[in-house]
Parts: C-alpha cells; sequence; structure tokens
C-alpha cells in the first residue's frame, strides 16, 4: 500500500465509513477484541489491491490503528 486515501483507491488504504463500523462493529469505536471477532468478515470485504484502517479503542480512547488488505498478486 502506498498510503492512506478518504474513497477507496488502489494501492491505498481506506478507514471504514461511520455506516459500515456500525455494520460489522454495532459501534463507531470498535475495541482490539471487537476487531478480531469480526476480521473475517473486513477482510472478506476487501478488492484485491485495496486495503482498510480501523481505530481501535480502549476505555473510549483512541488506542491502536489495525490494518486489513489484500496484494495484487
Amino acid at each position: 500500500m502506498m498510503g492512506i486515501a478518504i474513497r477507496q483507491t488502489a494501492g491505498m488504504v481506506t478507514p471504514l465509513t461511520k455506516r459500515t463500523l456500525l455494520k460489522l462493529f454495532k459501534t463507531e469505536r470498535p475495541t482490539e477484541q471487537d476487531w478480531w471477532n469480526k476480521y473475517f468478515a473486513v477482510k472478506d470485504g476487501i478488492e484485491r489491491g485495496r486495503g482498510i484502517l480501523v481505530v481501535l479503542y480502549e476505555n473510549e480512547e483512541p488506542a491502536k490503528i489495525a490494518f486489513a488488505g489484500l496484494a495484487w498478486d
């Protein structure tokens, strides 16, 4: 991946939208446990050559950033 984009773009990672966060995690502030519980559902929605990022929270504070993506090859 080459950088971060606002919209899904080849070769870039994109933050999930609030709508997608709510759909997948039932919250706009997922925890690391939420991430691992839904990891395969998240990964299945990613197109080749693209990636996503999700800010993970601990005690309602941003704590980590999770990335998932698929290579071109």
